[in-house]
């Protein structure tokens, strides 16, 4: 690697953790003042974080709510905690807290809840403090489909009548630029190989018209493959409606993470 690669490399690495330095942070900081004991002040941030729609990583919204629920709990406000684990429960049904660190009360009253909720999660008789759904972005998984296959990240993102066009169009410029490599050759062979001087002219005639047609071909396949690509990264894209019916003193939260 090249030290400009090795210096722009470097640069993209440290712009990333910075751009992720303070949402872990931000979450860190409901954990750092429940260790403290402050739990009246962990709450109040948690609830002001909640509210703040550019927190979109599960693992950073498992931490918030959880240290919130512990706060409740030690405040002696179960059911209060009790919305915060069912939301951890709703994003990681799976999720454990560790035993090392975590009081054994919560842990007893964490598996009580997570008990209950693996019997009514289908029925969805249980409100949670908020409830998330989290929409995957499309993007990039188009974009390195239609970089091997132009119009296959279109089809990917439900864009069917522009992933034939640019599917159709990329297949005909690769064609072309087939085809025309092949007569530029043979033309070329027949110009190198002919004696008399029509035969000479019009040979080269053929193999410089089919020397262009294959440059105009590989220009028109490129610029295919460049808008396909882009189009994957950049062009918006219709997602599925989300219609739900809720009850009780819970919340929806939609968080788009890219």
């Amino acid at each position: 690697m090249s030290g400009k690669r090795r210096i722009v490399f470097g640069l993209l690495v440290l712009f990333s953790a910075l751009h992720a330095q303070p949402q872990q942070n931000r979450a860190s900081q409901v954990k750092q003042l429940y260790e403290s004991l402050q739990f009246e002040q962990a709450i109040q941030l948690s609830q002001r974080l909640l509210r703040d729609d550019t927190i979109t990583n599960p693992q950073d919204l498992i931490t918030i709510h959880q240290y919130a629920g512990f706060s409740f709990f030690n405040l002696g406000r179960p059911d209060s905690a009790k919305k915060h684990f069912l939301t951890i429960l709703s994003i990681d049904p799976e999720y454990e807290f560790n035993p090392v660190n975590t009081s054994p009360k919560i842990i007893t009253f964490f598996k009580k809840i997570k008990e209950k909720y693996q019997i009514n999660r289908d029925t969805d008789r249980q409100v949670a403090y908020v409830r998330y759904v989290f929409v995957r972005d499309l993007r990039p998984g188009a974009t390195w489909r239609s970089a091997l296959l132009p119009g296959w990240g279109q089809y990917f993102k439900g864009q069917k009548n522009k992933g034939k066009i640019l599917s159709s169009s990329f297949a005909g410029g690769a064609l072309l630029t087939i085809t025309s490599y092949l007569l530029e050759r043979n033309y070329h062979q027949k110009y190198r190989d002919a004696t008399s001087q029509s035969e000479i002219q019009k040979n080269y005639d053929a193999y410089n018209r089919w020397y262009k047609a294959r440059h105009y071909a590989m220009y028109f396949t490129a610029a295919v493959w460049t808008i396909s690509v882009l189009d994957a990264i950049w062009a918006p894209y219709s997602s599925t409606a989300l219609t739900l019916n809720w009850q009780g003193d819970g919340m929806l939260s939609l968080r788009i993470s890219f």
